[in-house]
């Protein structure tokens, strides 16, 4: 899906890997916000619905999904980013990251799109676990930096609740 270029500041360019003129992100919803995450971070997505609760995990942990005969635990990024969320909302999709050979997942809302970014695209409003916010065609994206949010969950007490 090809992008078009919005007013932005210049100052986001840093963000970006410097041999790169564009980064495709996978862009997902929580609560009324949307979020994206680099597409070379992704290693697949998959339902909600097969991930399994555990008791005695923390609250930020979704549960844990089975895949391939490989136990992955899912972290529910409601609890991380903390969005105001409507009643009733529940995550529907869940995207399993590959960070340096450590594979976690995380409950989103829904997966909207694939969205390619330019350095120009993105305004340098950084938080902790943040690279900027991209201006892409009238939609303001929170661009999450993969390695510094699943940080906190690796190889942390979660994954010994998967082993």
């Amino acid at each position: 899906m090809k992008a078009s270029a919005s007013t932005a500041s210049t100052s986001g360019a840093a963000n970006l890997p410097p041999h790169s003129a564009r980064q495709d992100f996978l862009v997902f919803r929580l609560a009324d916000r949307e979020y994206g995450i680099a597409l070379g971070k992704v290693q697949e997505l998959c339902n909600f619905d097969i991930v399994k609760p555990r008791a005695d995990a923390p609250r930020a942990m979704a549960g844990v999904v089975t895949l391939r005969s490989r136990k992955i635990a899912v972290v529910n990024l409601h609890e991380i980013l903390n969005p105001v969320s409507p009643k009733n909302s529940r995550p529907s999709d869940v995207v399993i990251l590959d960070i340096g050979g450590h594979v976690n997942g995380i409950a989103v809302d829904c997966v909207v799109d694939v969205v390619s970014v330019r350095p120009e695209q993105i305004r340098c409003d950084q938080a902790p676990g943040m690279l900027g916010i991209a201006d892409i065609n009238q939609r303001a994206i929170v661009l999450l930096d993969a390695d510094k949010l699943t940080t906190d969950f690796q190889p942390s007490p979660i994954q010994k609740l998967v082993a």
